[in-house]
């Protein structure tokens, strides 16, 4: 029996930790603003695990709610919930108790904007999953501006102004990131019986998804481009190359994430990423890259 598969670790599967990458926004603004120090980055870290508890009582209401869905499909079929391992309403009480203790622990120590931000997110979330999960193009907004409003939160948890350029780069970034998964769910075999594949299979016949993809992958190395100009005042020529670098990196880390999702390997979008070696080495060189442009 694999670690991921024993008894004792049911429950962190079911947090979904692996997905708290996305929860990274929250820290970013602390990160790229001039006021940095040890304490606000402190203060963005201890926020980032409220809003992660808080989220995987969100990702527990989506299992409860697909757990008929998750049932017909290959994988995720053995899932806490949906392999039985969970019974319904104890699931129903871990996802009550992650949503109050979040909320009431934020209150306590964080501005009441940030329990707003948390509530929208929750309300949002729950339209996504009851109302508009199924519908094309709703469907990848709804989730950008959740991603939008983790990078609100960390803004106003330290009173860092995100810029346009910054949210508009984010809102592309994560339409293209649904589209990857959607696309990725499409071109699984295993999944052609999968009711919510059948969905997917429509949507594309009406608008491909590669076609999409193509559009959004522009948009956001675009958006990144404009960003990148909008952080610095003083252009050097190091600085000019490693700008240019990390845009022709990036453009084809975009090629490379579309390719791996018409092989099926995004379903799982965290999860798919750190399968391929080559697509964290070059996030790691344009990580690089972005602290040399930056600083």
């Amino acid at each position: 029996m694999s670690l991921l598969n024993s008894d004792y670790l049911v429950y962190l599967k079911l947090l979904r930790p692996w997905q708290w990458a996305k929860n990274f926004l929250i820290i970013l603004p602390i990160l790229l603003s001039d006021s940095f120090n040890i304490e606000k980055l402190f203060y963005s870290i201890s926020l980032f695990t409220l809003f992660s508890l808080f989220v995987s009582g969100n990702y527990i209401l989506n299992d409860l709610n697909d757990i008929d869905l998750d049932r017909n499909h290959p994988e995720k079929k053995y899932r806490p919930i949906a392999s039985g391992k969970v019974s319904q309403s104890l699931a129903k009480k871990i996802a009550g108790f992650l949503f109050l203790g979040s909320i009431m622990t934020t209150s306590i120590f964080y501005k009441i904007q940030i329990v707003y931000l948390f509530i929208i997110y929750l309300v949002l979330a729950f339209l996504y999953t009851k109302f508009f999960k199924f519908i094309n193009v709703i469907d990848a907004v709804i989730i950008s501006f959740l991603f939008l409003i983790r990078l609100t939160i960390g803004g106003v948890a330290v009173n860092v102004d995100i810029t346009a350029y910054l949210y508009i780069f984010i809102f592309f970034n994560s339409m293209f990131i649904v589209y990857l998964k959607k696309n990725s769910i499409l071109n699984k075999q295993l999944l052609e019986k999968n009711s919510f594949h059948k969905i997917l299979k429509k949507q594309n016949d009406k608008f491909s998804f590669i076609h999409i993809l193509i559009f959004l992958g522009l948009a956001t190395n675009l958006s990144l481009i404009l960003w990148g100009i909008n952080l610095t005042k003083v252009f050097s020529y190091n600085k000019v190359i490693s700008l240019a670098t990390y845009n022709i990196v990036f453009i084809y880390i975009t090629y490379r994430l579309i390719k791996n999702s018409t092989d099926a390997q995004l379903e799982d979008f965290v999860f798919g990423l750190f399968k391929d070696k080559v697509l964290l080495k070059l996030l790691v060189l344009i990580l690089s890259l972005f602290i040399y442009f930056y600083f």
